[in-house]
């Protein structure tokens, strides 16, 4: 755009040493400030070719949410707040899919940098001011976040017997309520989920009596999300080892509220509507 050629470098050329006392780590709010003004500056010259200026939304919707991380894990978390709710205006989704893209990213990030992913939960009460929910309205979607980075989040990273004990000690809830939020995590997660974490994880709730023998039609509905998640994001081979036609035969009468939910939660995933 300034009159010099360039092109993409596909590799890392640097490892950027992160210390506790280095210059990353301070001034941070300054540092999301300006983040927003290059973007500003970018985005704002007729000479950014279509392509790249459709990506606009969506960088914009990363680099607020990386901003208010960076502000989180300097000790600025009531900073957040701000470009949150600047990350939220950006999507056209559920409150619900928003606060999971939050914490997930959060989370990985955290990890990534060597901190515990489990102190993300102190974000909560800014994630419910970013949204502006009042309490009744964020007690679930928070139970939810709890959950998540208790027991699935351990459960996709392989931490079997951790997420095994955090499922026994996690507060009281009906196996349908385990379900949804199962399903849910499954629908919206941002990488596959194998098909052993789930076999783990229903093996885990007969262990621990959540389930019986005449519970396994919702074995079968955590299955079909899998599968839809797999189909709907061109995973064809997941979404045939996901699938569970053999199961469904076997359930009978049983099997048909789960393909009926199926059916609803495709359509209502691909028309942008919520799903929990």
């Amino acid at each position: 755009l300034e009159g010099a050629k360039g092109a993409w470098h596909r590799e890392p050329t640097l490892c950027y040493r992160h210390r506790r006392s280095s210059t990353i780590r301070f001034g941070a709010v300054s540092q999301a400030i300006h983040t927003l003004k290059v973007l500003d500056k970018f985005f704002a010259d007729p000479r950014v070719p279509k392509a790249i200026r459709a990506e606009e939304s969506r960088t914009r919707c990363y680099s607020t949410m990386w901003a208010a991380w960076h502000l989180f894990r300097t000790g600025n978390a009531d900073s957040a707040v701000e470009y949150l709710e600047q990350s939220a205006a950006l999507r056209r989704q559920e409150p619900s899919r928003t606060v999971f893209d939050w914490i997930y990213h959060f989370a990985k990030w955290s990890a990534a940098d060597g901190d515990d992913p489990s102190a993300v939960r102190t974000m909560l009460p800014r994630f419910q001011a970013a949204l502006q929910q009042d309490d009744a309205a964020w007690r679930p979607t928070a139970a939810w976040c709890n959950w998540w980075l208790d027991v699935w989040r351990r459960y996709t990273s392989g931490d079997f017997a951790e997420a095994a004990r955090q499922l026994g000690q996690a507060e009281t809830v009906d196996i349908d309520e385990l379900i949804a939020r199962a399903r849910f995590f499954l629908l919206f997660s941002h990488e596959p989920v194998p098909c052993e974490v789930v076999e783990r994880f229903w093996r885990d709730l007969e262990l621990q009596g959540f389930v019986g023998d005449s519970d396994s039609h919702h074995r079968l509905r955590l299955k079909l999300a899998m599968m839809g998640r797999a189909f709907a994001t061109g995973d064809f081979g997941q979404a045939m080892r996901a699938l569970p036609l053999a199961t469904a035969l076997r359930h009978g009468v049983k099997s048909w509220p789960a393909c009926r939910e199926f059916a609803q939660t495709s359509i209502r995933y691909f028309a942008g509507l919520s799903v929990a």
